[in-house]
């Protein structure tokens, strides 16, 4: 794909033609950020393509417009809200700790590090989307650990796993 219309017209006030000379052998454009923050978005984003489809013109049809944006964000929120809850998961369950520790916990990571910051005020930047990512991988591993030693064998961890990694 060639990126240089997408980097000239959306870039901003910072943009430097150096962005352009970055190119892939057929002289495309490269773009230098990896695909896995825009994966997690395509449902939400075809849901905003759905409601801009719908609007009969009256919203432009370019991918920015606010129905875009409000279905992503309300995505992007429901993983950090995801977040909270694996982690809390894996504190309770493979850490016996009581409840109350475990609120203290994820309180503590809410606030005490950037997270907060990544997911509230620059959410469609990748940070808070890979953070749910590691915790998933992170929980589906203690799944499946403490599975296998249960000789309780659920299949659906393997295909959660590998879809969390790629």
């Amino acid at each position: 794909f060639d990126f240089s219309n997408q980097i000239t017209h959306y870039w901003g006030p910072d943009f430097q033609p150096e962005l352009l000379q970055d190119q892939t052998p057929l002289g495309l454009v490269r773009n230098k950020y990896p695909i896995g923050l825009a994966l997690t978005l395509l449902p939400s984003f075809l849901l905003g393509h759905i409601l801009v489809s719908l609007s009969y013109g009256r919203i432009p049809l370019d991918g920015y417009a606010w129905p875009y944006q409000v279905a992503c964000l309300g995505l992007i929120l429901f993983l950090v809200w995801r977040t909270f809850i694996l982690i809390d998961k894996i504190i309770t369950r493979y850490f016996d700790l009581p409840g109350p520790a475990s609120l203290y916990g994820v309180s503590l990571f809410a606030v005490g590090t950037p997270f907060a910051y990544y997911a509230f005020r620059e959410p469609f930047m990748v940070h808070a989307v890979s953070t749910y990512w590691c915790t998933e991988v992170v929980y589906t591993s203690c799944l499946r650990y403490h599975q296998s030693q249960d000789n309780n064998q659920n299949k659906w961890y393997l295909p959660i796993l590998v879809f969390s990694l790629v």
